[in-house]
């Protein structure tokens, strides 16, 4: 068996690799739903806010919406790095297969670089074994 996939976050999140993979699979893929529908709003904001400034460009007078839109674009690639962080940890636990069964990917682009990206065999191909659930944070 291969060993699991490890990654080394570029931002500070609240949790590790290893401490997401205490958790059970089910809460694991509630926090990618969680923050994937945190990431739509913040997008949405965000484009919402290019297009006020857009039109108009005096409406920002004191900068404030430039730096929210800054502080967002942040906000947005740490999320989006602790969306990663949780589908390496399904991976570690359930396999490739597991997570597709899930309704979930995890690209190529999502690993890029921060993650040792060593194939991880299906739970169909290891046998089927068992995934240890672990302990709850």
């Amino acid at each position: 068996m291969s060993p699991p996939i490890s990654f080394v976050p570029r931002h500070s999140q609240p949790f590790t690799l290893e401490q997401a993979m205490q958790l059970e699979v089910d809460m694991l893929v509630a926090e990618v739903g969680r923050l994937e529908n945190s990431l739509t709003h913040l997008r949405e904001t965000q484009a919402e806010l290019a297009s006020f400034l857009k039109e108009d460009p005096e409406g920002d007078a004191d900068g404030e919406l430039a730096k929210a839109m800054e502080e967002n674009d942040e906000v947005i690639e740490s999320q989006s790095e602790r969306v990663t962080l949780v589908k390496i940890a399904l991976l570690n636990k359930v396999g490739e297969g597991g997570v597709r069964h899930m309704g979930l990917e995890v690209g190529e682009e999502e690993l890029g670089g921060t993650a040792n990206t060593a194939h991880q065999p299906d739970r169909a191909a290891t046998g089927g074994a068992e995934v240890e659930e672990g302990m709850h944070l």
